[in-house]
């Protein structure tokens, strides 16, 4: 009896001992993502932005009762807000810049080409709407999420809600390269 307690005892001893000092465990390691893979992911989606913005200006141009009352004139101002920051994003950022936006509803312009159309639009009793283009870049594991916002400010014209429009693209690592595996995305109303 005496040594069958003895053992318990030395057992008790062993396993209090092992939940006070568990054994180490190895810590996971969160990827390291290079400026490549900043400048990969963010670049996909740029292009992938602008590609399907022309396949829109495309399908106006082939179907004539999708034209714009006034096609010469932009109903939207297109600025470029925030975006990552950074000598590998900024390719990407003037790419995005230097766009001729038509964003589904019509031509729109950005900052530079705005001021020669104003004057044209206020001939028609019209503005343009300002819109703003955001992205945001995150990595998750060997996945990017690309966010893009389209902030449509309109409050100067409706002073109670404003239209903000987002997706959120996910992109995988691939041997050449990074490339789209699918977007998620809404629209919500905004108070002013």
């Amino acid at each position: 009896m005496r040594r069958a307690n003895a053992l318990w005892i030395v057992w008790l001893g062993l396993t209090s001992s092992c939940a006070m000092h568990p054994e180490p465990r190895p810590q996971p390691v969160a990827p390291q993502h290079s400026v490549a893979d900043s400048a990969g992911a963010f670049g996909t989606t740029v292009e992938m932005l602008i590609a399907d913005d022309s396949a829109s200006a495309a399908r106006v141009a082939a179907d004539p009762r999708l034209e714009p009352e006034y096609p010469s004139l932009s109903r939207l101002l297109v600025r470029v807000g925030r975006t990552p920051h950074g000598a590998w994003a900024e390719p990407s950022v003037a790419r995005l810049r230097a766009h001729h936006w038509f964003h589904k509803y019509g031509w729109a312009m950005d900052s530079t080409r705005a001021l020669a159309q104003l004057e044209a639009l206020s001939r028609l009793g019209s503005s343009p709407i300002p819109v703003e283009l955001s992205l945001g870049l995150e990595f998750v594991g060997d996945t990017a999420y690309v966010m893009e916002y389209w902030n449509w400010q309109t409050c100067e014209m409706t002073p109670d809600t404003h239209v903000l429009v987002f997706a959120r693209h996910l992109l995988a690592r691939a041997p050449a390269g990074w490339r789209w595996v699918s977007s998620r995305g809404g629209t919500a109303d905004l108070l002013c």
